[in-house]
């Protein structure tokens, strides 16, 4: 079973880049190019993880996280991304339920590094089977 993650940004290069340094890596990638879009798509396609970015015209990354997080079962791992640095935009991050904040700028490979450790340290990430001989 593939793991999907959905990538919301509104910044068409990032979300590009992000598309094909994920899929690269063994994801399904969806994507979504606003908040509301962001939030229809979470609620469709039940993504594993969910890439977010924090500032974003019309709604922001807090409120998308709130409303993917609510009336789920078992709601995606959400990674947040953003410019803000300082410690009170991380920690309203954190109080509307992000699971880890990155600032930008960032390395694609550190992202989809930070996502195979989420999913590993929330027993989300396929168990890797070995042959025995």
């Amino acid at each position: 079973m593939a793991i999907k993650v959905l990538v919301v940004d509104d910044e068409a290069d990032t979300l590009h880049l992000l598309e094909v340094k994920l899929k690269k890596a063994g994801y399904d990638v969806l994507t979504a190019a606003t908040g509301d879009e962001g939030i229809e798509k979470s609620h469709q396609e039940v993504p594993d993880v969910v890439v977010l970015d924090l500032l974003m015209p019309g709604i922001n990354g807090l409120e998308v996280c709130q409303k993917v997080k609510a009336g789920m079962e078992t709601p995606p791992l959400i990674i947040m991304l953003s410019a803000k640095r300082e410690v009170e935009s991380i920690s309203a991050a954190f109080a509307a339920g992000v699971d880890d904040y990155m600032t930008k700028p960032f390395s694609p490979h550190s992202l989809t590094e930070r996502v195979r450790i989420l999913l590993i340290k929330n027993g989300r990430y396929p168990q890797q089977t070995s042959s025995a001989d």
